[in-house]
């Protein structure tokens, strides 16, 4: 496993990590998982420490090794393709946000009642929400690639 490659796996589990946190501050548990709260953000909270610390010791063993090999074309190709599935995940989501709410506000003549999307707070919530999965699909895309060995 290349130092590119575990690097993608460690952005994917703290972007994953940061994001159940970020729900669960937001939203709340579900009450099933009530009970169990203290354990799973114990857990959310030693994973992201790994992630961070995995990505740290990249870094730092980037700096003191000399003889570092540079990405090569095969690194830049799949970098290359993981931004340009996260920029199109990331540009659709933003415009269908922006037409619902577009939409919604159009709406609410008729309805003379505020829908759930025109909320600012909650679009906020979900503008967000879009930032992580496009950081999540930038890293997935590569760890594909990099699984399936281009």
């Amino acid at each position: 496993m290349s130092k590119k490659e575990i690097y993608a796996w460690s952005s994917l589990a703290s972007s994953i990590v940061l994001l159940g946190l970020y729900l669960t501050a937001v939203f709340g548990w579900p009450t099933s998982l009530e009970e169990h709260a203290g354990y799973i953000t114990g857990l959310f909270w030693k994973v992201l420490a790994i992630a961070v610390v995995v990505e740290l010791l990249i870094e730092v063993l980037k700096e003191f090794n000399s003889t570092e090999v540079f990405e090569d074309e095969r690194d830049e190709k799949i970098q290359a393709k993981g931004y340009k599935n996260a920029y199109y995940f990331l540009m659709g989501s933003i415009i269908v946000l922006a037409f619902n709410m577009f939409l919604n506000n159009l709406g609410q003549e008729v309805f003379e009642d505020q829908l759930v999307l025109t909320v600012p707070v909650l679009s906020l919530h979900l503008l967000i929400i879009i930032f992580f999965m496009a950081d999540i699909t930038k890293a997935g895309t590569q760890i594909y690639y990099y699984r399936k060995g281009i």
